[in-house]
């Protein structure tokens, strides 16, 4: 899925400043010189400036019509693919319910029961008059009518998109006061149920949450609770706004929270968006992001963003069942090692790849390859040492001696012919054998903790991950290699090979 996600446009035609009216009219030019396609656009709210500007249809067509210039800047025709969450300037802030929802409800509200009554929550609903608006005049009116009556059974909405969900969490329902920072609620057990529902129709599939407040904003309980279903149900970002400012910060172990600045030049606004993709094939996010330079009156990339270039790189992480992929052998694993290694070796944060216990028939193929094609990796393998009784207990299979002593002495020479492969061999008690490289791990176990030889062993692929089984595996595997690694006999000090 690619998208471009944009927040707090504070659009007002009619009094904005020619600073503002210059940078949209370039934006609309520099998204067409671009030569972008996106699959969706996503949109954090504050579509208005409550203050300036009425709660009227003329305001709201004046905004979806920019929409639908920026929708058709990056080929996106159908307006079902536009995804929209409210902001505080998109309430009726007159509305006669609103004082008792700020004083009443966020008084009574308990984080830990995370739901509010009906009738609040309608009242609330009720509430959010120019977002329905814009919702009228971007779908029509059957579709918004929908969209209001699910809200009134959870406020937060899903959505399957592409390869990718979508949790459209509303953190406006309940919002309209000054120095809001640290109290806003948005009721846990919604979102909680939402990513349920996501779990039960795509659960394979990474999820982002758009919201209009960050999560700092938060109710510090409701903020933890929504980190820990976050953490639990493969949630990868949390994009947001409000805050005019462009900046990312990891929220827990797998999910990163990406504030995006306005489309508003005032005050020292920061005026961005940014373009992002999921590519299916390695599992990864790729986001830049792009601002206005007020000095020059220019539309650039903004190369302090991300590791590199402008570029945020991560791998989406899923968990439970998503965790773990099966291959039918060892050659299809190693087929995945290689394209892993491959399309992940610019952008790893660990330029090693560490291997162990490797069926050289299979692994030396490739490894003989890659000091040519990833020049920048550096491979550290532990082999299986010729006189291993491991060795001396095995059926006469791909480990007997004089394979292993034929591959090993294929490693001297590619040892002596590269300066990032390094081996090294071990007699010690193989259970398993594979390696890890950037956050994935790949294995298969070769014997049980009796050390008796397993019999058409899976072959495994594996996600780190902070918690569960994961966290456990890498931690042993790690641990393993480190101390074997410091005690083993690197082969070019053999002189029998």
């Amino acid at each position: 899925m690619k998208w471009i996600h944009i927040s707090d446009l504070h659009l007002n035609v009619i009094d904005e400043g020619s600073s503002t009216q210059h940078m949209r009219n370039r934006l609309l030019s520099y998204l067409k010189e671009l030569d972008r396609t996106v699959d969706v656009i996503l949109i954090t709210g504050d579509f208005r400036y409550a203050p300036k500007q009425s709660d009227s249809d003329d305001v709201a067509q004046s905004i979806v019509n920019f929409i639908l210039d920026i929708a058709e800047a990056l080929g996106v025709n159908n307006r079902d693919n536009i995804y929209l969450v409210p902001g505080n300037h998109d309430l009726d802030r007159n509305y006669k319910h609103r004082k008792y929802i700020i004083n009443g409800v966020l008084a009574s509200y308990n984080p830990e029961d995370g739901y509010f009554d009906s009738d609040d929550l309608e009242a609330a609903i009720d509430g959010v008059t120019f977002f329905e608006r814009i919702l009228r005049l971007l779908y029509g009116k059957s579709k918004s009518d929908l969209i209001r009556s699910e809200m009134k059974d959870n406020p937060h909405r899903v959505a399957c998109a592409h390869n990718c969900n979508l949790l459209l969490l509303n953190s406006a329902l309940f919002c309209g006061r000054d120095k809001e920072e640290g109290s806003i609620i948005v009721g846990n057990k919604y979102v909680l149920n939402a990513l349920t529902k996501i779990n039960g129709l795509s659960p394979n599939e990474p999820t982002i949450v758009i919201a209009h407040h960050g999560l700092r904003i938060l109710n510090t309980i409701e903020r933890r609770l929504l980190l820990n279903y976050f953490r639990d149900y493969n949630v990868s970002l949390y994009l947001c706004g409000h805050e005019h400012e462009l900046w990312y910060e990891p929220v827990t172990s797998n999910t990163y929270q990406i504030n995006m600045g306005c489309l508003k030049c005032d005050g020292g606004m920061q005026a961005g968006f940014s373009l992002g993709s999921l590519e299916s094939s390695t599992n990864s996010f790729i986001i830049e992001s792009h601002v206005w330079d007020n000095q020059f009156s220019k539309w650039g990339k903004f190369p302090q963003f991300g590791q590199k270039n402008g570029i945020f790189t991560f791998n989406a992480r899923p968990h439970g069942i998503t965790d773990v992929t099966t291959f039918t052998n060892l050659f299809s694993m190693f087929t995945d090692v290689e394209k892993h290694i491959l399309e992940r070796a610019d952008r790893a944060k660990d330029k090693t790849v560490f291997g162990f216990g490797m069926d050289m028939q299979v692994a030396l193929p490739w490894l003989e390859k890659f000091p040519h094609t990833v020049p920048n990796l550096t491979f550290k393998m532990l082999v299986i040492a010729p006189e291993s009784a491991y060795l001396q207990e095995s059926d006469g299979s791909n480990y007997d001696k004089e394979t292993l002593s034929q591959s090993l002495s294929r490693y001297v020479k590619l040892q002596a012919l590269t300066k990032n492969i390094y081996v090294k061999k071990s007699s010690a008690p193989y259970f398993f054998h594979g390696l890890i490289f950037d956050d994935v791990i790949y294995f298969t176990l070769l014997s049980n903790s009796d050390g008796v030889l397993t019999t058409n062993p899976p072959f495994l692929k594996m996600n780190r991950s902070s918690h569960g089984t994961a966290k456990t595996i890498f931690s042993s595997f790690e641990s393993w290699f480190s101390f074997f690694w410091g005690c083993s006999e690197n082969v070019l000090e053999d002189s029998s090979i």
